[in-house]
């Protein structure tokens, strides 16, 4: 966060800035805020490996069919 870069600062060389100054200093020398996307409490990490590696296909494919069927 940019509080604690501040409070960094502020340790190393005795130099206050403000959270929103230095949002600008940090945006100019071509860094920007990185966050990590967040993850679903009821996430599964086994359906999330199945999926990824073609486990869903039959069910899409039968469902592909019974769609057919029904038109």
């Amino acid at each position: 966060m940019l509080a604690d870069l501040c409070a960094e600062i502020k340790a190393r060389w005795d130099k206050t800035l403000h959270p929103a100054s230095l949002s600008r200093v940090v945006r100019k020398l071509g860094f920007s805020r990185q966050k990590a996307r967040q993850v679903h409490s009821q996430s599964s990490r086994e359906a999330q490996d199945a999926f990824q590696k073609g486990g869903f296909k039959r069910r899409s494919m039968q469902h592909a069919q019974l769609v057919q069927t029904s038109v």
